[in-house]
Parts: structure tokens; sequence; C-alpha cells
């Protein structure tokens, strides 16, 4: 949710032809595509959606992550720190 809350203005735009997907639906494709890597049809058969649309959406939001991921996603600076505590935790380097 808060990633379609992110996104939502850039997602939502008017157009002369059908309907566009809904934000929401928009980035659950995408995430759905990207965690399964199936085929647009596939997708599209799934949630009543043409491969286009899917396309379409795929297209859209991953590029948008891509611009918004530079100022929202922040790696630690010390990774070795971070390497110990999480071989502490679970015992993979």
């Amino acid at each position: 949710m808060d990633i379609v809350e992110v996104l939502f203005p850039f997602l939502e735009r008017p157009t002369k032809r059908s309907s566009t997907l809904p934000p929401l639906l928009s980035v659950l494709v995408t995430l759905y595509f990207l965690a399964s890597g199936a085929h647009y049809e596939v997708i599209g058969d799934v949630h009543g959606v043409s491969a286009p649309s899917i396309c379409r959406s795929v297209n859209c939001v991953v590029k948008l992550l891509a611009q918004m991921g530079v100022h929202r996603i922040k790696f630690p600076r010390l990774l070795g720190d971070t390497k110990a505590k999480f071989y502490s935790i679970a015992g993979i380097l």
C-alpha cells in the first residue's frame, strides 16, 4: 500500500480509448510479474486484463520504482557490521 500511495499520482492518467488499470492493480500486477516471472498473458488471464495493458503497467511501474528508489532506498554504509549481525542471526555470510 505504501508503494501505491507514493506512485499513485504518477499512475493515474486519462485516456480517450479505454480505461487504464487502476494504480493499485498496476502495482500489484507488476509485483506479481517481478516475483513470478510469469508471462504477461498468464498474469492478464489471472486478473482479467489484456497482455498489452500488463506490459504497459509493468514498464511504467518499474521505471517509477527505479527513479524513486534512488531517493528512497538506503543501503547501510558499513556493510561489515551488517554482515556480522546477519551472520550472528542466520549463520550465513
